[in-house]
C-alpha cells in the first residue's frame, strides 16, 4: 500500500531483499506469535517490525531502539544493513541507540546528544564528534569505547547539576563539562557549520503511493485473510454472543 508509484521493481523482489538483509530468510515462513501461542524470538521480532517498514519504501524511518535486546554482532549488522538500504532507497533514518559499541555508532552520519531534560550538547557529524570534546579537554583511556565514555559525560554532569546549590545559575558564567548548563553552552556558542546549514536547506521530496480504489481491494483482501487465521476466536466470540442474548 505504501510502496511509491516510481518504484519499478517487483515488490516480491524488494521483500526477499530486505529479509536476506536482516537475516530472517529462515524465518519467513514462520508465524510471528503472541502471547497465546510462541512464535519467533523476540530478536526477530524486533527485525520483523524494522523489515514491515523497510518494505514501504520510507522517505523517512524513524527507529526508537532498534538494536536493543540484541548482542553487540547483529546490533553491528542491524546498523549497518539499515544503513546500506537508507542509501540504497535515499531513505533519512533516525534511531534511538542503546549501549552502541562505537564501531557501531560510526555508521551514523549524524549524531544528537542529549543530556537528561533533553538538553542538547552536540549535533553534527559523528566522526568530529571525539575531536569537539577534545578541544575542551576530554580524554579518552586507550582500549575505552568512546560512546561509553561521552555517555559517562553526560551523566557526570547531569548529576553535577542536580546538586548545584539553590540559587546558582544553571549556565556557569565560564561554560566547562562539568555540568549540562556547561555542555549546552558550550554547544551553543560553537553554533552550526556551513555544512550543516546547508544540509536543512534541503528540500523533501513528494512521493505518490497506490491508489484508492487499489488500496481498498488490498485490505479487503488482507481483512478476508486475518478472520480465516481467526476462525475459532470469531465462531467462540458468536457464541457467546447468541448464549447472551438467549439469556
Amino acid at each position: 500500500l505504501r510502496v511509491p508509484r516510481s518504484f519499478d521493481k517487483p515488490v516480491d523482489d524488494l521483500v526477499d531483499a530486505v529479509l536476506t538483509a536482516l537475516g530472517l530468510t529462515k524465518v519467513q515462513s514462520s508465524l510471528v506469535g503472541s502471547v497465546e501461542k510462541r512464535g519467533i524470538s523476540g530478536g526477530q521480532r524486533k527485525r520483523v517490525n524494522i523489515a514491515m517498514e523497510l518494505v514501504a519504501q520510507p522517505a523517512c524511518l524513524m527507529l526508537d531502539e532498534p538494536t536493543s535486546g540484541l548482542d553487540s554482532s547483529t546490533a553491528h549488522q542491524v546498523i549497518a544493513e539499515l544503513r546500506s538500504l537508507a542509501n540504497t532507497t535515499n531513505c533519512t533514518s533516525l534511531a534511538v541507540i542503546h549501549q552502541p559499541r562505537w564501531e557501531t555508532l560510526q555508521l551514523f552520519d549524524q549524531l544528537v546528544l542529549l543530556a537528561p531534560g533533553g538538553y542538547l550538547v552536540y549535533a553534527g557529524h559523528t566522526n568530529k564528534v571525539l575531536e569537539y570534546f577534545q578541544k575542551f579537554g576530554i580524554k579518552y583511556p586507550p582500549n575505552c569505547n568512546p560512546a561509553d565514555e561521552l555517555l559517562d559525560l553526560i551523566a557526570k554532569s547531569a548529576k553535577a547539576s542536580d546538586n548545584l546549590p539553590e540559587g546558582a545559575p544553571w549556565t556557569p558564567a565560564v561554560p566547562d563539562t562539568t555540568t549540562t548548563g556547561g555542555l549546552e553552552k558550550l554547544w551553543q556558542d560553537h553554533g552550526a557549520s556551513p555544512e550543516q546549514e546547508d544540509e536543512m536547506q534541503q528540500q523533501p521530496m513528494k512521493r505518490k503511493t497506490m491508489i484508492w480504489p487499489m488500496a481498498t481491494i488490498v485490505l479487503f483482501m488482507r481483512s478476508i485473510v486475518q478472520m480465516q487465521r481467526r476462525l475459532i476466536t470469531i465462531a467462540l466470540t458468536f457464541f457467546l454472543i447468541t448464549l447472551g442474548v438467549v439469556l
